[in-house]
């Protein structure tokens, strides 16, 4: 028989290697370094004496020719004919050997051909089968050769260009969050290349995360004014401009529009023309509500209505889960957390008037055992002539009038008698199918078999999530013994569907399946594993998350930042909190979520806010089940820990009502300072300052009393705030005296904060050269301890005292950097303030629209009854009104903030802020009593704000 032809192949784009019929060869160092020699010019003789010069470096030994022709038969008794000898030369053949150098080359040649010819698709496939050659340095053992350096230089700079081709072309076909690994490496291996920065900045941007460009181009500034001492070219300065100002533009890339919206495996079945009705309903309707029984998925409509809706929404599309809300507390605290809103209290009418002055879309799912505050809800925000959209997911309709009710019916099931080609054309069918062919690719429907998949079906009665569950047992049972496994549940219920799945299960799975009931957000393998049995070890708990998984019991969202979650359906908490395992586990388990959630309080202080985002659910419980069991302490920790999320969510009410809960409980001395100065700094936020100074005043006592220096120099720092309005020295003082107690503490990021207040207190009085040398001082502790609170509040302070001092340019630039952090950081206050300061700036540049835009957006975020926010942010205001000629408006904002100062004892704003005693001084002499009668109100100053922005 004649011997099949050798496949060769030689490596050398990294260490050599030498592979036959997939078999790696054996070669020595010697004989390594000989093939990479000769594969530098393949098919092209080299003489034996440059042949000993290069394979020693230049200083070979007398026998170097001998040792040479060793080498030289060693290598052709492993590979007949590779090398071959010409007259005194040696050539690597290069007939039957493919050498990847080679390969990768042409593959260069052929991605750059496709990327000029705009080939996008090619350009990735053909760049990923190039740099799969890439193993790594190119030819690595020759890295001490001059002589190689030309060639090895040429190979580096061609992977180069094939990576930025490959990275552009992914993101230009919206393959953006898979390109984003790459990038980050890709510049951490090659920080000088431009190029490649400019892809991630433009890959952060296009995701939404402005803030994270914006660092990426002051990093590689940084490194090449350090490494180079030159300036970042004029192309990454222009991107870093548009990137600034938000051009929506900027790089050809468009930020896509904001959504949390989860992903489901497997396609959704049938449900297209009912998908279609919904998205016509939405364009009419302020709040559509899908209803229905348990498991007919309604939850997986909605979601793939918000995906649907999604493009053409510029507000985003917004998903809230209720399932784990018992109140209308609850509800305002979930939707507005969702939303970003500033709602207060409890109150839900409120936050319908302010969810109907937001765009977009907002889900609201699982609500049917909060009918009552959904209906107040609804009932607010549909007076309210709203542009935003909301979904409900019920199994009963709210009631509000003008709602679009759409009852969700079960799939369509296959007709008895009818031929195979009709029954498997049922939606209940295809889904059965589909699910089954998830489980199992080769899953195939006999046709001896259709009656029992029939009568399967049938016993769901098309409830979407019965029929999964059936279709996850059927490929290993088949029809007919998965029919008599069901026994005498039969009738098509969801309980039944469950029931069968439960029973399966071995008896750890079905413990773990009532512990995972007690979690209201979907959570990831830590959490799952800290409310589980304490006896169960990390891999135990996988391997059944993994069979709870496959059982369809738990389902999968690879989609969240932070990696995969786990969430389980309504209808399966309620029927796994039901099962005897769950009866006798419960209670512990409560406990075991409670001390899982409690254990995390150290770590929410640096903890993104989108990631708190969505363990509050779990939070809020944990802190009720603490309370209920008088475990106070662990309460008010997680409650001060929670503090600057609240705040920074502009959401203090939600902090005051648990702060004020856990200052009524059993407290050691040391966690009641910390809820004592915590409740002190929510009141001052909410210019509730009798409250802020009675409990700051508590702190300082009880650090007095037990020597603690760094709350009570937190205290102190507290009064100081308090007194700004009202005596700005005396209180500057007092924050003063903070700097050296924070010092003396090693409190870096206390000190910080100080600096930080006295500085904006400086330029706010007019003092733009003390205050900036205050914020220069917090600038280097903020650089190594400072939080995105710090700075925003620093680049603010710098932004208007660059406004001051005529610095109209660097003051613009500053004020769009500190709204970038504090929008990725999710900041509600942070936004408002920085939104405040761009409108100051834009005014004063001519651009009254994009500041009447501004001024709007921060108006809009506050909630009716804070007057006092209300007075300094329409304070912003001023100057859109004076620039735009609309002066008596101007004076009827003025009179209003003037009331209101006085209502809190505060001196005129025009007595004490330079900027506000310019625009007054413009505005002429004229009585506030003779415009009294014509305050205005925040609604007022919206309706002029919105003529100027457009």
């Amino acid at each position: 028989m004649a011997r099949s032809p050798t496949q060769r192949r030689l490596h050398v784009l990294g260490p050599t290697e030498l592979v036959e019929d997939g078999a790696l060869v054996h070669l020595r160092p010697a004989e390594r370094r000989l093939l990479s020699i000769l594969a530098l010019s393949p098919g092209v003789s080299m003489s034996s004496d440059i042949a000993v010069d290069r394979l020693w470096n230049g200083a070979p030994p007398r026998t170097g020719h001998n040792t040479l022709q060793v080498h030289v038969a060693s290598i052709r008794r492993s590979a007949p004919g590779l090398i071959e000898t010409i007259g005194d030369s040696y050539r690597l053949a290069t007939d039957g050997t493919a050498i990847d150098a080679i390969e990768f080359t042409r593959l260069v040649t052929s991605t750059t051909r496709a990327s000029s010819e705009g080939r996008l698709e090619d350009v990735i496939d053909l760049g990923d089968e190039a740099l799969a050659h890439w193993r790594g340095d190119p030819f690595a053992d020759l890295i001490d050769s001059g002589y190689a350096a030309p060639e090895r230089a040429r190979l580096a700079e061609s992977r180069l260009q094939l990576v930025e081709l490959r990275l552009g072309a992914m993101l230009a076909t919206g393959r953006v969050e898979a390109a984003i690994p790459d990038l980050e490496a890709a510049v951490i291996d090659h920080p000088l290349r431009e190029r490649l920065w400019e892809l991630l900045m433009l890959a952060r941007y296009r995701l939404g995360r402005q803030a994270e460009a914006l660092r990426a181009f002051r990093r590689v500034s940084a490194l090449l004014g350090e490494q180079l001492g030159v300036e970042p070219s004029a192309r990454l300065r222009a991107l870093e401009h548009d990137i600034l100002m938000q051009a929506p533009g900027a790089g050809g890339l468009r930020a896509s529009n904001p959504h949390n919206l989860p992903r489901y495996e497997g396609a959704m079945i049938g449900r297209s023309h009912v998908l279609d009705e919904l998205a016509d309903a939405v364009l009419e309707d302020h709040i559509v509500t899908i209803t229905g029984g348990p498991g007919v998925g309604k939850s997986r409509l909605a979601v793939e209505l918000g995906w649907r809706l999604l493009e053409d929404h510029p507000g985003g599309v917004r998903f809230v889960r209720l399932q784990g809300a018992t109140t209308g507390s609850d509800v305002v605290a979930s939707i507005a957390t969702a939303m970003g809103i500033a709602a207060p209290t409890d109150d839900v009418d409120t936050l319908g008037r302010l969810l109907a002055r937001r765009s977009g879309v907002l889900i609201v799912d699982n609500g049917d055992h909060l009918i009552a505050p959904l209906y107040e809800l609804g009932t607010s925000f549909s007076n309210a002539d709203p542009d935003l959209r909301i979904i409900l997911s019920s199994r009963r309709k709210t009631g509000v009038p003008g709602e679009r009710v759409f009852d969700l019916s079960p799939l369509t099931l296959p007709t008895v008698g009818s031929d195979e080609a009709a029954m498997l054309e049922s939606e209940a069918m295809r889904l059965l199918v589909d699910r089954a062919r998830a489980v199992a690719p080769s899953f195939e429907v006999r046709v001896e078999e259709m009656d029992d998949l029939a009568a399967l079906c049938r016993d769901t009665g098309g409830i979407p999530l019965a029929i999964e569950l059936a279709g996850r047992w059927l490929p290993t049972l088949g029809p007919r013994n998965l029919n008599d496994v069901r026994g005498q549940e039969r009738q098509p219920s969801i309980d039944a569907a469950i029931d069968l799945s439960y029973r399966l299960l071995a008896d750890t799975d079905r413990q773990m399946l009532a512990c995972l009931s007690v979690l209201e957000a979907p959570a990831g393998l830590r959490s799952i594993e800290g409310v589980s049995p304490p006896s169960m070890s990390r891999a135990p708990v996988a391997g059944s998350v993994v069979r709870l998984v496959e059982a369809s019991l738990l389902t999968i969202d690879a989609t969240q930042p932070g990696g995969i979650v786990y969430s389980m359906l309504q209808p399966i908490r309620e029927f796994a909190s039901a099962t005897p395992e769950a009866e006798e586990l419960l209670a512990d388990a409560r406990i075991w979520h409670a001390d899982w959630f409690a254990s995390l309080a150290g770590r929410l202080a640096t903890e993104s806010h989108d990631r708190i985002d969505r363990i509050i659910p779990d939070l809020r419980r944990a802190m009720r089940t603490l309370l209920d069991a008088d475990r106070c302490d662990e309460a008010g920790e997680l409650a001060v820990a929670l503090r600057a999320y609240w705040d920074a969510r502009y959401q203090t009410w939600e902090a005051q009502r648990w702060l004020d809960e856990v200052l009524g409980g059993d407290l050691s001395t040391a966690v009641r300072i910390q809820a004592a100065w915590s409740a002190g700094w929510v009141a001052y936020n909410n210019h509730d300052y009798p409250v802020a100074l009675a409990r700051y005043r508590q702190c300082r006592e009880l650090a007095a009393a037990t020597g603690d220096q760094l709350w009570f120099a937190r205290a102190l720092r507290g009064v100081g705030l308090l007194g700004l309005p009202f005596n700005r020295l005396v209180a500057e003082s007092l924050i003063e005296a903070t700097v050296p107690l924070f010092l003396e503490c090693g409190a870096d990021a206390d000190r910080a904060t100080s600096l930080l207040s006295l500085g904006g207190s400086a330029i706010w009085r007019g003092d733009s050269r003390l205050g900036r040398k205050r914020l220069e001082l917090a600038d280097d502790l903020i650089g190594e301890h400072g939080t995105s609170r710090h700075w925003v509040l620093s680049w603010r302070g710098q932004s208007l005292a660059a406004h001051q001092e005529g610095r109209h340019d660097d003051a613009r630039t500053l004020a769009f950097a500190a709204e970038s952090i504090a929008r990725e950081a999710g900041d509600a206050r942070g936004i408002g303030g920085a939104l405040i300061q761009r409108t100051l700036v834009d005014a004063a540049a001519g651009d009254v629209a994009s500041a009447a835009a501004c001024i709007s957006e921060a108006l809009g975020q506050l909630p009716d009854t804070a007057r006092i926010d209300h007075a300094l942010v329409l304070l912003g205001a001023i100057p859109v009104l004076v620039e735009a000629g609309e002066l008596d408006a101007a004076r009827r904002v003025f009179s209003v903030i003037d009331a209101v100062y006085a209502e809190y004892g505060w001196a005129p704003v025009a007595s004490v802020n330079p900027i506000a005693a310019d625009y007054r001084s413009r505005l002429g002499d004229f009585d506030p009593a003779e415009v009294a009668d014509h305050v205005a109100t925040r609604d007022d100053a919206l309706s002029v704000l919105s003529v100027l922005a457009n």
